[in-house]
Order: C-alpha cells, then sequence, then structure tokens
C-alpha cells in the first residue's frame, strides 16, 4: 500500500522488506515541486517550510511560497494591460478616459500603473483615479506650463496580487 508524503509524491513505504523505501521517500520529500492545495486550510496544514512553493487551485493557479514564516504570493491573482490615448486640447492637461477592464477578473480594484507611448508631447505624468474592479480613469498632465494640443498614446498595466488585495 503506497504511502503519500506531506508533498504529494506516492511512495512505497510498508511495501519493500528491503527497507530501500526510506530513502526513496527521503529522496522524494527533498524534491522541489510545485504543490498543488484547493483551499487555504489545505495550503496552512502543510508543514512551515522555507521556499515550499504551492499553486492554489481554488484561485486560478496562484502560486504562493512559504517565506519569512509566511505565505506569500508570488504570482498576480488577476492582471491586464492595454493601450489607450489621452487627447489634449490647448491645454496642459488632458482630458481623462475611462478603461474598462475585463469582466470579472478583478475582484477588487487593482493597483494601476502607466507609461506613455510617446515623446512628442514633452514632459507628461499620468494619474489613475475612481480605480475599481470594472473600470478606471486615467488622464495626463504636462510638467510645464507649456500648452499642448494632440492625442498621447499610453500604455497601462492593473495587477492585482491577491484575492483580497491588489497590494498583496
Amino acid at each position: 500500500m503506497p504511502t503519500i508524503t506531506f508533498n504529494k509524491i506516492r511512495t512505497k513505504i510498508g511495501s519493500d522488506p528491503y527497507a530501500l523505501t526510506a530513502d526513496d521517500k527521503a529522496e522524494k520529500e527533498s524534491m522541489n515541486v510545485v504543490i498543488p492545495v484547493a483551499s487555504t486550510a489545505e495550503m496552512e496544514a502543510l508543514p512551515e517550510t522555507e521556499g515550499l512553493t504551492v499553486t492554489r487551485l481554488d484561485l486560478r493557479g496562484q502560486n504562493f511560497v512559504f517565506v519569512d514564516g509566511g505565505w506569500r504570493s508570488v504570482t498576480p491573482y488577476a492582471q491586464a494591460a492595454g493601450l489607450t490615448s489621452v487627447t489634449f486640447s490647448n491645454a496642459i492637461s488632458s482630458n481623462r478616459v475611462t478603461v474598462n477592464l475585463p469582466t470579472g477578473r478583478f475582484s477588487k480594484g487593482p493597483m494601476v500603473v502607466g507609461n506613455i507611448a510617446t515623446s512628442q508631447a514633452g514632459d507628461v505624468n499620468l494619474f489613475f483615479v475612481n480605480v475599481t474592479a470594472s473600470s478606471f480613469e486615467v488622464g495626463a498632465y504636462r510638467a510645464t506650463e507649456r500648452v499642448y494640443t494632440g492625442t498621447v498614446p499610453l500604455y497601462w498595466q492593473a495587477l492585482q496580487m491577491t484575492a483580497d488585495d491588489a497590494a498583496g
């Protein structure tokens, strides 16, 4: 009858009269494998071993590593990225644009970062407001007081690190 180790590797413990299975078990427990778990309770029931990695099947395959006495997410719970643009109309600040996020992907308002995709407008700073699980608004303003007319393309990325928190 096989035995299953804490990291879900099957061993032949109890089936070998020559007692070679203890070495076999030690070998398998030393493997650096990602352990599939179905819940927080199953993850927290594992031995507190630095570097132990699990994949949460209940969280779309999100990976966690046991580090510094606790479980830490190492992959985002949800993420999205895209390209949009804002328009300056003879002004130092642009209009705000609403960006809709993929439906159902985020459970909380994500962290949003962005970058200007052109240098034509000069010194432009971005801001993100009204961030929710379904959308956010992005706008821009020029660092100088010179007015500008034109459309400025910008890349954005939205991240949610855990199911409960954008920063994780």
